[in-house]
């Protein structure tokens, strides 16, 4: 059986895509009760582990999040699973080694105040609250748009960002998003600009922390 092939699939997570084992087995499919996955870290004597006992058949991929070993990477392997459970099929070939994707080191150096600070971004509409694992957690690219209700050019600018946003990024580029770091004066100017806008910020009172 052919190994499970890998890619990134956002910020700490892997795409799992296979073949159908099913017709390349010659197996039934009423006798296949789905597939069992299995990863493990990329180092020395680490055992497998199962995440998923019975994945549907009818599926041939699956996402992986969490994965923060960025220096080992994983390996994922898989196999069928017969509704007759004394028959055990073999695992397929591991996958060659996934390292996941993780933010910038600048990033990591941008954001890192605000993970002691939870919870660190506001989402628009609605104002909530997110921590950073809840808001980046699917996003491979973070857009920081730097910019000031005050400025003239930037509010100008604003709305057309905003288009290409809600057309092309909300859309088909589902694994970027935009974070707001304002640089108003006060706390007035900058939710009278973050009101206009639908993605990310860094809340006016963290702001230069």
């Amino acid at each position: 059986m052919d190994a499970p092939i890998i890619t990134s699939s956002g910020y700490q997570a892997a795409l799992l895509s296979w073949k159908d084992y099913t017709s390349k087995l010659k197996l039934k499919e009423e006798e296949v009760a789905g597939y069992e996955i299995q990863m493990r870290e990329n180092k020395g004597g680490t055992p497998w582990s199962t995440i998923a006992s019975c994945l549907s058949h009818s599926s041939t991929q699956v996402r992986k999040k969490n994965l923060t070993s960025h220096t080992n990477g994983y390996q994922f392997r898989i196999r069928p699973v017969y509704k007759n459970t004394t028959i055990t099929l073999p695992f397929s070939a591991p996958s060659e080694a996934f390292v996941p994707s993780t933010l910038s080191t600048n990033l990591l150096h941008f954001f890192r105040h605000l993970q002691n600070n939870p919870p660190s971004l506001l989402s628009n509409p609605g104002r909530k609250r997110l921590s950073l694992q809840e808001a980046l957690i699917d996003k491979e690219f973070v857009l920081l748009y730097i910019s000031a209700h005050w400025c003239g050019p930037c509010r100008s600018y604003t709305p057309q960002l905003i288009q290409y946003y809600n057309n092309s990024l909300g859309k088909e580029a589902q694994n970027v998003e935009v974070v707001f770091c304002s640089a108003d004066h006060d706390e007035t100017g900058f939710w009278m600009y973050y009101n206009t806008m639908p993605w990310l910020a860094v809340p006016f009172e963290e702001e230069g922390g």
